[in-house]
């Protein structure tokens, strides 16, 4: 082999070198950006958990204060200002949510 194609040889190989570094370092970078996705969507994931919990209890609080004032003779036994079709719904709720 001639010093020509050692020559070739080590400029190939230097390309090989440079390719791996850049594969390594664009491998490390999509690690670094899974590693931020990933933590993006637990933050996104526990902030609808909390919005859920916060909207059930928020459900169950005005069920409750319905119950209060259909009990108590409040607007909710009266009729309030709902419509025949809207009281129909408000019947069905409490039903749909017992899975009955």
């Amino acid at each position: 082999m001639g010093l020509l194609a050692l020559l070739k040889a080590a400029n190939h190989l230097e390309k090989l070198d440079a390719a791996v570094e850049s594969l390594q370092r664009d491998m490390a970078q999509r690690d670094i950006d899974w590693q931020e996705m990933k933590t993006l969507a637990k933050r996104i994931l526990r902030r609808a958990e909390r919005d859920l919990e916060s909207a059930i209890a928020k459900e169950v609080v005005v069920e409750s204060d319905q119950q209060d004032h259909a009990q108590n003779g409040g607007p909710a036994a009266l009729g309030g200002r709902l419509s025949d079709h809207q009281k129909l719904v408000q019947q069905q709720i409490p039903k749909r949510r017992a899975g009955l």
